[in-house]
């Protein structure tokens, strides 16, 4: 169990204990430190977090195309998604006979882009449940 002194020692506080003074003296001199490291702590995690990404349903045609080039998939089919017009609602509703109906007939190829599509919604889908988690929503 620590005393007051020793708590006061390991956050860096450094006072002459020698003297006596009253503990409650000492708090109040420490505090004014301590709330100015907490802000200053406070205001460099901000400014160190990731922003959140945008979630996908409100992807536009633009995103989406980033999206695919980053999947690393063939790039001769990157203009259907264009030419599709897909977005990230259209891509989060998306089956694999909807990517053969787009044009994209090579079964390896619509297998690939088909999975990254399968992750996307994954991701999408733990997204809203850690937003639901947020706010305190349960099922």
């Amino acid at each position: 169990m620590y005393c007051f002194t020793d708590i006061l020692t390991q956050l860096g506080f450094v006072y002459n204990f020698a003297e006596e003074v009253p503990s409650s003296k000492i708090l109040l001199d420490f505090l004014p430190k301590m709330v100015t490291e907490t802000a200053t702590n406070a205001t460099k995690s901000k400014a160190t977090s990731r922003k959140r990404p945008t979630p996908v349903h409100s992807w536009t045609n633009s995103d989406v195309q980033k999206w695919y080039r980053r999947c690393g998939n063939n790039p001769k089919y990157a203009d259907l998604f264009q030419k599709h017009d897909v977005t990230g609602l259209t891509l989060l509703r998306m089956t694999d006979n909807s990517l053969l109906r787009m044009g994209i007939e090579n079964n390896r190829d619509r297998d690939a882009i088909w999975r990254e599509i399968l992750k996307q919604k994954l991701k999408a889908d733990i997204m809203e449940i850690r937003d639901l988690e947020r706010m305190g929503v349960s099922e």
